[in-house]
Parts: structure tokens; C-alpha cells; sequence
């Protein structure tokens, strides 16, 4: 081999190896741990070296590829805050361990302590739960507090008042509420998952309980994939806290700008308003290419809702398909709520340019007011697309409200006549599905 030619391979092989370090760089996957009975102190690097806070793996510094893994069965309070991976490589929160339990993350205080209450006035208790909103209480892992406006509406077991000058939680109980309940949770007003402005981001396989705003939310995302987790008891907290009294929240919410999204496989339930949405206000904003598959959404007030204003933003290619929904309406925030209703496809007034909104393959099992609404606001009926779907719904019960438009489940084929919608789809028209 000639020196020249030998030289050349040489120089061919260096910008082999070059290209091959940049095409991974930042890509080791490296794994770190986190335990409840860990220390942030130690590595994160093992099983047996696991850091211990949210608060370490808030501030530490992850690379693409990295993999963040939570130990299953383990439990945080807190809020997460996610960064930042590349268009070759996402940072990923996973679990890790045996079992079958997720990892959890709380959004709320612990009071199951006795000495957290204390009594203020007759069958009336105090706790301090600081400067965010509280929400909802859940008692016991399961039963919901009543929330209330002001300490005149405490009344009845349960019902609740927090009071922003104070800090303080006021809750009606006949005895000490630490006595009567096995665990108290405080929901506080902050996401679970914080994602604002985060992008190339994978969560699989985590459980978020006891938030009073969303689950997870934020906006200017994209790039972001959401797998196998559990979603529950998610919202309660002030919006607005005026005469309208607007409370939080979604299970998953993208808000704002939002593309290349993901949401699969994941548990979703007892949320006070939306299963899964992506919306937007004020400002012009694009959201598209947002999926959301082979999901199991229930008691939820809506399962799906969109909406986008103003009228220059644009949605296109939004997927909602093969997803199981049951019991729009019947979670513990529909009695609280000043709107009460209980819908699965709730698409409210839209301003924006609509281009293709699937709704295909999915089973939708009874809904209190009815299982699609479709606003007289609503600007983009000629972009939606429904089909292969099958409807469970109550004889007297509406199947579809659409724009003042009423349809029982009886009226099925002169809807699908009417609006040329849901042609290969089936409902059925009896008594109450159980």
C-alpha cells in the first residue's frame, strides 16, 4: 500500500470515528437511581448508591440518552422538573426494581399525623399548608374533601376551606380528622410534572397522585412522550377564585406552542376536569402532531377536550384513537364543579385553523351530559374525522350534542347521515351500560 493511500485511509477512518463521537456524544445512557431510603450525597451511579430527593434530580445536570430511574414501590413528594434532550436522544424517567408497582410522585402534604390538627372552633380544625392553594383532600386514598369559598360553607364532614392570608386549611370534622382517617393528603396547586419549556422528553411507567393543578403540564413543549403511567386525583386548585370560581385541572395538559407529542398506554382517572387536552389561549400559538393512544380514561369530567383561539394559531393532525373511556362525569369533582357535566369528546369554541382532528378506534362507555359535544363556537367541523369508534351510552341519555344539535343514541344513523361522521362505527341503544 502507497504512503499517500495509506494516509488517505488513515484520514477516512479519523473522520469515521469523528462522525461516530458526535452522532453519540451526550448518548452513554447513563443510568441514575433513586431511592426513598437514598442519599444525595452518594453517586446516583448504582443500585446500591441511589440519590434520595426530587430536589438532586431537579438541579443535577443530565446529558441526552441519560436515563433517570426511580425505584418501584418507592414514594416522593414534590414536583419534577424535567430537562432537556436532542433530536437524536431523550432524557428518560423510568422506574426500576422488581414488583409491579410504580414509582410514586405526590402533589400534596401528608396530615395523617395527629398532631397536625388542631381544634379552632366547634367540629372546626386547623392545619398550616403554606402558600399554594390547596385543592382537594384526599381521605384514605380515596374519598374526597368538599372545598368551599369561605369559612361560612363549613358545614358537613369533609368540607374544607383554605385561606390565603394564613396559609391555614379549615376542615369540618366531628372529631380529629387524624383519628377518623387513616391518611389525609393536602393536593397542592402546582404540576406534578413541570414541562414548560422542555422538549425530547420521555416519562414511562410513573404514577402522579394528589396534584391540584395538572398532572402533568406546560407550555412550549415538544418532542415529548408520555408511556405507561398512572395518573390520578389530579385538580382543585384556584384558577380564578373570583365570582367564577375556575379550579384546575387536567391530567395531562399541552398548552401553548405543542408538536411531536406523545401520550400512550397511561392510567388516567378521578380527574376535575380533562383526561388528556391540548389547548391554547391569547397568544397565536401552533399545536400538532399530538397523539394520545391505547389510553384508559375514567371519571374524568372530560376525557378529551381541545380548544384553541385566536384565530390566526393553527392545530392540525391531532389523534385521539384506540383509547377506552368510561364515566365522563363521574369523578369526585363533578358535584363541586359550578358546571357540572360529564362529556368524553369535549371540543369548546375554537377560533383557530383546524386541520385534521381524528377520533378513531376508541370505546367510549357513558357520559353524564353526552358522550361528544361539539360547541356553536366551534370553527373546523369539516376537519374532523370519526370512525371506528363504539358508543355505550344510556337510551336517555344524549349521544351528541353538536353546535345545539341533539342526538340520543336512538338517533344514531340520522346523525351519521347528517354529519357524514362515525359511518363504520356502532353504538349501542339500550338500557344503561354497566
Amino acid at each position: 500500500m502507497s504512503k499517500k493511500l495509506a494516509a488517505a485511509v488513515i484520514i477516512i477512518i479519523i473522520v469515521i470515528i469523528v462522525i461516530l463521537l458526535y452522532r453519540y456524544k451526550g448518548a452513554g445512557s447513563t443510568h441514575y437511581y433513586v431511592s426513598s431510603s437514598g442519599n444525595d450525597d452518594n453517586s446516583g451511579l448504582s443500585k446500591r448508591a441511589p440519590w434520595r430527593s426530587l430536589e438532586k434530580v431537579n438541579s443535577y445536570k443530565f446529558k441526552p440518552g441519560d436515563i433517570i430511574c426511580f425505584k418501584r414501590g418507592d414514594v416522593w413528594r414534590g414536583q419534577l422538573v424535567p430537562q432537556i434532550g436532542n433530536a437524536r436522544f431523550d432524557i428518560k424517567y423510568t422506574g426500576y426494581g422488581p414488583g409491579e408497582d410504580k414509582p410514586v410522585i405526590l402533589g400534596s402534604i401528608d396530615k395523617s399525623d395527629t398532631g397536625s390538627w388542631e381544634q379552632s372552633a366547634l367540629n372546626i380544625w386547623r392545619t398550616s399548608a403554606g402558600e399554594l392553594d390547596i385543592g382537594n383532600i384526599i381521605f384514605d386514598n380515596s374519598e374526597c374533601g368538599q372545598k368551599v369559598w369561605n369559612e361560612n360553607g363549613l358545614n358537613s364532614q369533609g368540607r374544607f376551606y383554605y385561606d390565603p392570608q394564613t396559609g391555614n386549611v379549615l376542615l369540618f370534622s366531628y372529631e380529629n380528622p387524624s383519628q377518623k382517617y387513616n391518611s389525609i393528603e393536602c393536593a397542592v396547586n402546582r404540576y406534578i410534572i413541570n414541562q414548560s419549556n422542555k422538549s425530547y422528553v420521555e416519562y414511562d411507567g410513573l404514577a402522579l397522585k394528589y396534584g391540584a393543578a395538572h398532572g402533568i403540564g406546560g407550555y412550549s413543549t415538544h418532542d415529548i412522550t408520555i408511556r405507561n403511567c398512572d395518573i390520578s386525583y389530579i385538580g382543585g386548585g384556584g384558577l380564578y377564585t373570583d365570582e367564577r370560581r375556575t379550579r384546575y385541572g387536567n391530567g395531562i395538559e399541552f398548552w401553548g406552542e405543542a408538536y411531536d407529542n406523545l401520550v400512550e398506554g397511561c392510567n388516567i382517572w378521578e380527574i376535575y376536569d380533562a383526561g388528556v387536552t391540548n389547548q391554547n389561549s391569547g397568544e397565536i400559538k401552533k399545536q400538532y402532531n399530538i397523539t394520545y393512544k391505547n389510553n384508559k380514561i375514567w371519571n374524568c369530567e372530560y376525557s378529551f377536550e381541545y380548544w384553541n383561539s385566536p384565530a390566526e394559531s393553527y392545530t392540525g393532525n391531532i389523534l385521539f384513537a384506540g383509547n377506552t373511556c368510561s364515566n365522563a362525569g363521574g369523578g369526585w369533582g363533578h358535584t363541586q364543579r359550578p358546571d357540572p357535566s360529564g362529556i368524553h369528546i369535549c371540543l369548546y369554541p375554537n377560533a383557530a385553523q383546524l386541520e385534521k382532528l381524528i377520533i378513531t378506534n376508541n370505546i367510549m362507555k357513558e357520559a353524564g351530559f353526552t358522550i361528544l359535544y361539539i360547541d356553536a363556537r366551534f370553527n373546523g367541523t369539516d376537519a374532523l374525522m370519526l370512525s371506528r369508534n363504539s358508543y355505550y351510552q344510556d337510551s336517555q341519555k344524549l349521544f351528541c350534542f353538536w353546535k345545539e344539535e341533539k342526538y340520543y343514541p336512538g338517533d344514531f344513523s340520522l346523525y351519521t347521515d347528517s354529519k357524514k361522521q362515525d359511518k363504520d362505527s356502532v353504538i349501542n341503544k339500550g338500557a344503561k351500560y354497566g
